[in-house]
């Protein structure tokens, strides 16, 4: 599964950011926590167009893991729950995983440079939209950019696909 991209916080964002990997042609899999909810065939919403699509993305629970599986790794939870998301995952990245934190907040970066500092991890923000209009039906709200690099350098991430 070294291709695979796993997505750490299967809400709205995440479940875009898996539907986009997707149709790029990339491997993905949602992370689930133990008592995480996973959307069967959930609907992606196009709001511009009302178009739909329903996207076969995988989705795995962590006690599913094998250790060091995830070399390529986004974070989309909250900021708050974060580092103890990541926590639970910890024992699953690789050496030196890619890591991508995407989350609204302050002040994880550091603290899991300082706890994990073989993973390379870079910051994310993302202008993308969506939102949940019922339990299985995503709103893809708007189309934005996300910009990904390491705080301070402007050194592009030596990251291939």
């Amino acid at each position: 599964m070294e291709n695979t991209w796993y997505i750490l916080g299967a809400g709205a964002i995440g479940h875009l950011l898996a539907y986009k990997l997707h149709k790029a042609g990339l491997p993905v899999c949602l992370l689930l926590r133990e008592n995480g909810m996973q959307r069967e065939a959930f609907e992606l919403v196009h709001a511009d167009t009302e178009n739909s699509e329903k996207p076969p993305l995988p989705y795995k629970r962590v006690h599913e893991l094998e250790p060091g599986e995830i070399a390529r790794l986004i974070v989309t939870t909250k900021a708050n729950q974060a580092c103890d998301a990541f926590a639970t995952i910890a024992s699953h990245l690789a050496l030196n995983a890619h890591c991508l934190l995407l989350h609204n907040g302050m002040g994880v970066y550091e603290r899991l440079l300082e706890r994990y500092p073989q993973q390379s991890i870079a910051l994310g923000a993302t202008t993308e939209a969506a939102f949940w209009r019922d339990t299985n039906a995503l709103v893809y709200a708007g189309r934005g950019k996300t910009h990904i690099g390491h705080p301070g350098t402007k050194k592009p991430l030596q990251w291939t696909r």
